[in-house]
């Protein structure tokens, strides 16, 4: 295996075209141009491994038992199959880092600074403002015990949300020992983590807030963020994801104060993405159960998937596209989608470039695989299952299986026109089967009219295509 060497901030900006989406507004930006406070510069990398606009999900109903009568946290955490969402976090940090093993991929995902391992603090943004609807303990419990497997001390682990109370009971405390290593540290709000402290914003809000004061310092080496799927009000984008959990790092106080300013503002800061490496390097937001409404309330949609990238604004932003609109019912309004627009932008990509990512399917993982029949065509094998509608309002479903060599794999649908009508992005790993399931619709969630679909499956060396036909 290649050895990796992690690159200073003014290396990432000698990368100016990132991936398949990297199409920046200007790659010539200094950063002698911008101001101190601002911790991002155009044309940098969050990790000179991974790609920024790389966003790899999950979709696995098998990650609960059941949904629970009562959506309190424990009962939620009750319902949550503990080794099959983190075994699945396990394959997501494979596709996302593109690493055979989750060892490596974990490593490679969490960047450590030239210090003492002893020395190294960690701090996990959750959102707690509304216990019905918190990151569940799995998910937090495994980033917890990957920062531990690559040599952090658990008492140097910090939980916090300074909008609210993530100790206490019904919350986190009670699950250190159990899902939560123990001397992880569960912070009253952020006074583990030193209170607040004034520091400055950047553009496009220059101004002076209250920040959680160890990470306005730069006390923090590595900030994980993980949020739940949940709306808010429409100034923000309507949702209250990866962007919107930092209003409990920075004072929440200015939502009335130019929200969208401050919301962009906050995550360039150097207290957030500051630092060599920088602080921010992972984004989660859990799926499993979800809400449409928010930011206060009781999931009523249960996505059942999780989202995992390192770079906020690309992950909220096919987050809203490509689950809270066609699979959660819940497409951005007018107003939302003005403000959605300006995620890439602030960030110098354009927002062509957002439109044209997909999320990547990782596969979840599976107790047992069974043999699967298949014909075989250069590097590719595929077998394609069509499961007929039986009744009037049940929308026709195709799952495509194949084996390819390891690394992503394209699936393209064509209607029977030749029109384009999704695409789909789907990782294979070092077992090199693969599969997806197309739940009959196209890019914006609607289910499509019976007739001849071509469907092209494209990887590294071969493409094939085959004809199925819906009724």
């Amino acid at each position: 295996m290649k050895k990796k060497v992690l690159k200073g901030r003014r290396e990432f900006i000698k990368s100016t075209v990132i991936g398949t989406a990297g199409t920046l507004l200007s790659s010539a930006t200094a950063y002698s141009a911008k101001k101190a406070s601002s911790g991002w510069q155009d044309g940098m990398q969050i990790n000179p491994n991974i790609d920024n606009l790389r966003v790899v999900c999950c979709h696995d109903p098998d990650m609960v038992s059941s949904n629970p009568l009562l959506f309190s946290f424990k009962n939620q955490n009750d319902s949550v199959r503990k080794e099959k969402v983190q075994a699945n976090l396990d394959e997501m940090a494979k596709a996302l880092a593109q690493e055979q093993d989750a060892a490596t991929a974990w490593k490679t995902i969490f960047q450590l600074p030239n210090k003492p391992l002893n020395t190294v603090r960690a701090a996990i943004k959750v959102n707690c403002i509304e216990t019905n609807q918190m990151p569940r303990i799995a998910i937090v419990g495994k980033v917890c015990k990957e920062l531990v497997h690559i040599g952090l001390s658990p008492e140097n682990i910090t939980i916090y949300d300074g909008d609210d109370d993530a100790s206490g009971n019904g919350k986190y405390t009670s699950y250190i020992g159990r899902d939560l290593p123990g001397k992880v540290r569960v912070s009253s709000k952020n006074s583990l983590l030193g209170g607040m402290t004034e520091t400055r914003t950047p553009d496009p809000d220059v101004g002076s807030y209250s920040c959680t004061n160890d990470i306005a310092l730069g006390k923090i080496d590595i900030l994980i963020n993980c949020a739940v799927n949940k709306g808010h009000d429409d100034s923000r984008g309507g949702i209250s994801h990866t962007m919107k959990n930092h209003f409990g790092t920075f004072t929440p106080r200015p939502h009335g104060h130019g929200d969208l300013n401050y919301l962009l503002a906050i995550n360039k800061s150097d207290a957030i993405i500051g630092g060599n490496p920088p602080r921010q390097q992972l984004c989660i937001i859990d799926s499993i159960w979800a809400m449409t409404s928010g930011p206060r309330g009781t999931p009523n949609k249960a996505p059942h998937r999780l989202t995992m990238g390192t770079f906020a604004p690309a992950i909220d932003y096919l987050n809203v596209y490509k689950i809270r609109g066609p699979i959660m019912g819940r497409s951005p309004s007018s107003r939302a989608q003005s403000v959605l627009e300006k995620f890439p932008t602030t960030f110098g990509y354009t927002k062509t470039a957002f439109d044209q990512l997909e999320l990547i399917d990782v596969p979840p993982v599976r107790k047992t695989t069974n043999h699967i029949p298949a014909t075989t065509r250069g590097n590719f094998q595929y077998l394609l299952e069509l499961q007929v509608p039986k009744g009037r309002f049940q929308p026709a479903r195709a799952q495509f299986r194949f084996t390819a060599n390891p690394g992503e794999v394209k699936i393209k649908i064509f209607n029977p026109q030749g029109k384009l009508i999704t695409t789909k992005m789907v990782y294979v790993a070092n077992s090199n089967a693969g599969s997806i399931l197309w739940e009959g619709v196209d890019s914006a969630g609607n289910h499509v009219s019976g007739g001849t679909y071509t469907v092209v499956v494209s990887g590294k060396h071969e493409t094939v295509s085959q004809l199925i036909s819906l009724f």
